[in-house]
C-alpha cells in the first residue's frame, strides 16, 4: 500500500527549517526540563514548485534525513519492540522509502503563479494560504505527508512542525555546532485517569502549543525579512524566494490526534490563527479551562474521527468542547471503516508484516488509498471554502454539500457504549 500520490496542479517542494536554540536543558530525558526549554523552531515547509522537470532534484525520503537512524530505533521503540533487534530492520526498510516531494526545488514565481490560479480558493490571491500542521505522539515532520504534500499540490503552504517536547518518535537540536537528540519519552498512552500522567500530558501540550506559535512567527519572518533567518539546517533552497510569498494574514491549522489537541489549543490561544481541522483529536491533554470558555474564543473547526477512534472519557470532552461553543462554530463527521493510522502515512510505509503488529485491520475495513483520497477532498472543500468566503463561522456541511457516503454526521457510537480506556496506538 505505498503512499497515494498528490493530485493537484503542482508538483511539491519542501526544505527543513531549523531556527537557533534560545536555551539548552540539562537533562534531555526529563520531559519536563525539555518542556521548558526553547530550542527554537523546527519544520519542514511543502510548497508549490516551478515548473522544472523534478527528476533533476532529491526525491525527500519519508524518513527524515541527515539522522534517519534516530527516527527509525525511536518508532519501534514507540511500538515496544526492541529497538536493539527490529531498529536496524526498520532503518533498512525504510530508509529508502519516498515521499512525493523534492527537495530544495525553487518556488514556483509569481508570474506562473498568477497565470496557474485555475482553483477557487486561489482566486484574486497574491501569496499561498497557509497552514500549519502538528502531528500526534510518537510522530514526526514528515509523518503525514499524504495531507502536506496533496495541499501544497493544490497551491498551499504547509509547514509540518516537528515537536520536541519528548512525545515524538524522536527529534534533534543543532546547537553549537553539535547534533544532540531529543529522545522520546515512554509511557504509557492508556486514559487511565493518572493525575500525573495528565500533568505530564498537560506540560507537553502547553510547549507545543508554543512550538506551533513560534513557527508561526518565523513565517512571517520568513514572509517579511526572509534574509535574517539563520537556517541550522544544510539546504540549498534560497528562503528569500519566499518574501512576500506567504499568506500570513490568514493562518489555518490542522493537527492529528496529540496534534489535534495542540490544534485546537493554539487555535484558541492565538489570534492569528482563523480556522482549523482536527484529526481523531485526543482531547485529554487539555486541561478544564480549555472547556469553560471556549465560546469567547470561537473558530470554525472540521473534526474528523475514524470510526475505531473513541472511548468513553475522550468522547465525553470531544462532546463538551462542541456543547460549548457558540452553534454552527464546529462541524464534527466520522469516517466509516478506518482506524487512528488511517489518518497518518503509516499504512503506505511500513511493511504488511510489521505491519500486523500495530494497525488491526477488520472485515469493512476501507482500503488506505481510498480513506486518504475522501479525507484530503473534504479537507481542501473545508479549507478552499474558508478561504474563498472569507466567512466565520464557515459551514461545509449545507444543503448545496455532497458529503461521500463514507462519512457519517458526527460520531459513530455514543458514551453509553463507549470504552472506557483506550491506546492511542491502534
Amino acid at each position: 500500500m505505498p503512499i497515494p500520490n498528490c493530485t493537484g496542479p503542482y508538483n511539491v517542494g519542501c526544505v527543513d527549517i531549523m531556527t537557533k536554540d534560545k536555551s539548552i536543558p540539562k537533562d534531555f530525558h526529563d520531559p519536563y526540563s525539555v518542556c521548558h526549554a526553547e530550542l527554537g523552531s523546527f519544520f519542514r515547509l511543502f510548497y508549490p514548485c516551478a515548473n522544472v522537470d523534478v527528476s533533476q532534484y532529491k526525491q525527500a525520503t519519508w524518513t527524515p534525513e541527515p539522522n534517519q537512524k534516530i527516527y527509525a530505533y525511536a518508532f519501534m521503540k514507540h511500538l515496544n519492540i526492541s529497538p536493539r533487534w527490529f531498529g536496524w530492520l526498520s532503518h533498512l526498510l525504510t530508509k529508502n522509502i519516498k515521499m512525493h516531494a523534492y527537495e530544495d526545488v525553487p518556488v514556483i514565481d509569481q508570474e506562473s503563479w498568477q497565470g496557474m490560479q485555475n482553483l477557487s480558493h486561489l482566486k484574486k490571491k497574491s501569496n499561498f494560504p497557509l497552514v500549519l500542521f502538528s502531528h500526534g505522539l510518537g510522530g514526526q515532520r514528515a509523518m503525514y505527508s499524504v495531507f502536506c504534500t496533496q495541499l501544497a499540490s493544490e497551491g498551499f503552504i504547509v509547514a509540518a512542525v516537528e515537536h520536541r517536547d519528548t512525545s515524538s518518535t524522536s527529534s534533534y537540536v543543532m546547537s553549537n555546532n553539535e547534533t544532540i537528540e531529543v529522545p522520546y519519552y515512554v509511557t504509557p498512552t492508556v486514559d487511565d485517569g493518572d493525575k500525573e500522567r495528565f500533568r505530564l500530558r498537560n506540560t507537553q501540550l502547553e510547549q507545543r502549543t508554543r512550538e506551533m506559535m513560534a513557527a508561526l512567527d518565523t513565517l512571517e519572518v520568513l514572509n517579511n525579512n526572509p534574509s535574517t533567518i539563520q537556517n541550522m539546517m544544510t539546504v540549498q533552497f534560497d528562503l528569500c524566494t519566499l518574501k512576500d510569498r506567504i499568506d500570513v494574514a490568514c493562518p489555518l491549522i490542522m493537527g492529528h490526534s496529540f496534534g489535534g489537541a495542540t490544534m485546537l489549543n493554539t487555535l484558541k490561544r492565538d489570534p492569528r490563527l482563523k480556522c482549523g481541522i482536527g484529526l481523531d483529536v485526543w482531547f485529554v491533554p487539555l486541561s478544564d479551562d480549555f472547556y469553560n470558555d471556549n465560546a469567547s474564543t470561537d473558530k470554525p473547526v472540521l473534526l474528523i474521527n475514524t470510526e475505531r477512534f473513541n472511548w468513553k472519557k475522550n468522547l465525553a470532552r470531544c462532546e463538551k468542547y462542541i456543547n460549548n461553543t457558540t452553534k454552527d462554530y464546529i462541524e464534527f463527521l466520522t469516517l466509516r471503516g478506518t482506524g487512528h493510522m488511517d489518518q497518518t502515512d503509516v499504512p503506505g510505509v511500513v511493511p504488511q508484516f510489521i505491519a500486523s503488529w500495530i494497525i488491526k485491520n477488520h472485515p469493512e475495513q476501507m482500503k488506505f488509498a481510498d480513506a486518504i483520497h475522501v479525507q484530503r477532498k473534504i479537507i481542501f472543500d473545508y479549507f478552499g471554502k474558508y478561504l474563498h468566503r472569507n466567512e466565520t463561522p464557515v459551514r461545509l456541511l449545507d444543503e448545496h454539500y455532497e458529503l461521500d457516503d463514507a462519512f457519517m454526521v458526527g460520531s459513530n457510537i455514543t458514551l453509553t457504549d463507549a470504552d472506557e480506556t483506550k491506546s492511542l496506538k491502534n
